[in-house]
């Protein structure tokens, strides 16, 4: 039987707590934040050059049932994170999970990173599907019936807090276990208001998502994908009239039409299949370890004006190719 010491007879008083040596701000090794703090950064620590074998981070929108959550469930090893109401029921999966809240969702990613595992990718489908889950977990945490109730664009502020928690938490799921990411969302038409009067308003594919929730994800993402059928407009007899050939297509460069973003050196437009993307991927990953071995072999003023060219072609990989054969030939040259 285990032994339990005696009850006190008379009230005991807490112990003293002794207070911490104080911690100089700046201290070398130490930060402000105490003597457990991880040690401050240093120039000495400072890398050059591109960072390589970056986990992936994606947003793919498109019109319905183009194939977005098809090509999500064929990256490597993928736990569908389903809160679409039988969103991918269709769909053989490698893992599937429906989350009901959104704190089972940020707790099934503590538990991707936490635990021993065989996924290698994550899918969240979708966004647009969490947003109303989101919603709900700030107007219940604050008590509040809805985001109007929080006051003029108070609610939609702590939507953004929660949407930023959620960031964080699969920014640690790549740190700690290299995974994928991959935001599946809708997009719809919607009017563009442009701060251009000249040029007047259009209507363009968007994200269906409240406009800071979606820009903090556009920013965050490593690719914006845009999918969509592959039509044509032509005149027959006096009228415009749509074509569409079957085709389906990923769209990597932002345009008038709609939202799109690319930081991983992608060609313009690519087929719509996971085998697809990953092969135009690893290319750019490819090319992107050439230019980055390349430009330091420049001066800084032709480096500098490299950079700034590379950006202004959208990293093409067809026009980054042909640069990247100037350059070593102007090098030998010399």
């Amino acid at each position: 039987m285990t032994q339990h010491p005696p009850l006190p007879t008379q009230p005991q008083a807490p112990p003293a707590r002794r207070a911490p040596p104080p911690v100089l701000s700046g201290a070398p090794g130490q930060s402000s934040g105490g003597p457990t703090a991880s040690p401050r950064l240093s120039l000495k620590d400072a890398t050059r050059g591109i960072i390589k074998n970056e986990p992936p981070a994606i947003l793919a929108h498109g019109v319905e049932g183009v194939g977005k959550s098809t090509f999500a469930a064929n990256a490597p090893r993928c736990l569908m994170l389903d809160v679409a109401e039988r969103g991918t029921g269709e769909i053989p999966v490698f893992g599937r999970l429906r989350p009901r809240s959104w704190d089972e969702l940020l707790g099934l990613l503590l538990d991707l990173k936490m635990e021993q595992h065989q996924y290698q990718s994550v899918a969240i489908d979708s966004l647009d599907w969490l947003e109303p889950m989101c919603w709900k977990h700030v107007c219940d945490s604050a008590g509040k019936p809805n985001l109007k109730a929080f006051g003029y664009g108070d609610g939609y502020a702590a939507a953004l807090d929660a949407w930023r928690v959620l960031r964080s938490r699969l920014e640690d799921l790549q740190q700690a276990k290299g995974m994928t990411v991959i935001l599946i969302a809708h997009s719809h038409c919607k009017t563009f208001k442009n701060p251009d009067a000249n040029q007047g308003d259009y209507e363009r594919y968007q994200l269906k998502l409240q406009d800071k929730a979606a820009g903090l994800w556009k920013e965050w993402a490593k690719a914006v994908l845009f999918m969509n059928y592959d039509r044509a407009v032509v005149e027959v007899d006096g009228r415009n009239k749509g074509i569409d050939n079957g085709r389906r297509l990923i769209f990597t460069r932002m345009t008038a039409a709609y939202d799109a973003k690319n930081r991983l050196w992608l060609p313009e437009k690519l087929p719509l299949s996971w085998a697809a993307f990953e092969a135009a991927a690893k290319a750019g990953a490819e090319l992107r370890a050439q230019w980055d071995e390349a430009i330091w072999r420049l001066d800084d003023k032709a480096r500098t004006e490299a950079q700034a060219w590379i950006e202004s072609v959208e990293f093409d990989p067809a026009k980054v190719a042909k640069m990247i054969e100037d350059m070593r030939a102007n090098i030998q040259a010399k």
